[in-house]
């Protein structure tokens, strides 16, 4: 599996009380597969997951609460 290097993460994101540490690796792994290709991010969560060293419930969670917020559309 190609893994990105680092992740590029909003300082608004890090700031916001209600984005919690996994929200922002997921959303910095998302931003990564959205700039690969096409602008959309088309990785499942078992490979979000993978990356981000969490559970597929904890990347759930994470891309709920970043919807819910305003950063992704799903």
């Amino acid at each position: 599996m190609f893994k990105p290097n680092f992740f590029i993460i909003p300082l608004a994101l890090v700031h916001n009380k209600k984005i919690r540490p996994l929200d922002c690796i997921v959303y910095g792994i998302i931003y990564w597969y959205h700039s690969l290709k096409d602008g959309v991010c088309f990785a499942g969560n078992p490979a979000i997951a993978e990356i981000a060293n969490a559970s597929t419930r904890g990347v759930q969670n994470s891309l709920t609460n970043l919807e819910r917020n305003g950063y992704i559309k799903r």
